[in-house]
């Protein structure tokens, strides 16, 4: 049998999913060939048999088994489409920038950073996958030198000033996915009896929520960076009266000054 096949086991088939810490069982191979379902913790009468089915998005739990975990799955994921860079200049393009993506160094490490014929890029309940976020900074860069400082998008921008910019494509790009699902206030407000309405109403509306999560969290990230460079402004700008305090404290009347050797006369 090929590992990757997927079979459904008598007796085993029949615990519900619990992420992990919260399952009370667990599915094990032995060396024989066989599967067991063991016991992580007491298990009470009447107590559900709960083991981990892995940790999927909610579009797998959908297809493969017909249902949505809860609460909320923190595996999700929201796919957006790349479109062979149109998504990035979209992005560009609602944060406001005139970028030019042309450029040869950006497009040339854009090719090296993301794979030919990308179909997607992901958002997580946090923020955005790597790839796109190294796509993010590939366009928010002011040059190719600033681009190699922070391994070709990998890490944060050395300016925090352009990091913050960055950080706006890909909130753009979050904007964008949010703008694909209908308003939830167009919505019903009774739940569907039908289970198949229901259950796709709640899909979407667990996606919906995972952008709207994922948005806030690159909102929060802008403000820090802007916040720590107000602060940054604030401290150079109070050096700098203290600076003119002294100054100006030595060019009072009546501040004696020593005197350079080899001027002035000899008395």
């Amino acid at each position: 049998m090929l590992k990757s096949s997927r079979v459904l086991c008598p007796i085993i088939d029949i615990g519900n999913h619990a992420y992990k810490g919260a399952a009370n069982t667990e599915v094990r191979g032995t060396l024989g060939g066989a599967v067991e379902l063991v016991a992580t913790k007491p298990i009470q009468l009447g107590e559900q048999v709960t083991y981990c089915y892995g940790d999927l998005t909610n579009d797998d739990f959908l297809l493969d088994y017909g249902f949505l975990p809860s609460p909320p799955n923190p595996h999700d994921t929201a796919a957006l489409a790349w479109a062979e860079g149109s998504l990035l200049s979209s992005a560009c393009a609602a944060a406001g920038l005139d970028v030019d993506l042309t450029a040869n160094w950006r497009r040339v490490a854009l090719l090296s950073a993301l794979p030919v014929g990308l179909a997607s890029l992901l958002i997580t309940r946090g923020a955005l996958e790597e790839r796109a976020m190294v796509a993010c900074r590939i366009a928010a860069a002011p040059d190719a030198a600033a681009l190699r400082k922070c391994h070709g998008g990998k890490k944060a921008l050395p300016s925090a000033g352009n990091e913050a910019v960055a950080l706006k494509i890909a909130a753009a790009m979050v904007a964008i996915a949010l703008t694909g699902f209908p308003d939830p206030d167009a919505e019903s407000a009774e739940p569907s009896a039908d289970v198949g309405v229901a259950l796709a109403t709640q899909f979407m509306d667990e996606k919906r929520q995972l952008c709207a999560s994922a948005l806030a969290s690159l909102g929060d990230r802008i403000k820090a960076i802007q916040s720590h460079e107000a602060k940054g402004s604030l401290r150079g700008l109070h050096k700098g009266k203290e600076a003119a305090g002294v100054r100006k404290k030595s060019a009072r009347k009546g501040t004696e000054r020593p005197k350079a050797s080899g001027f002035g006369a000899a008395k």
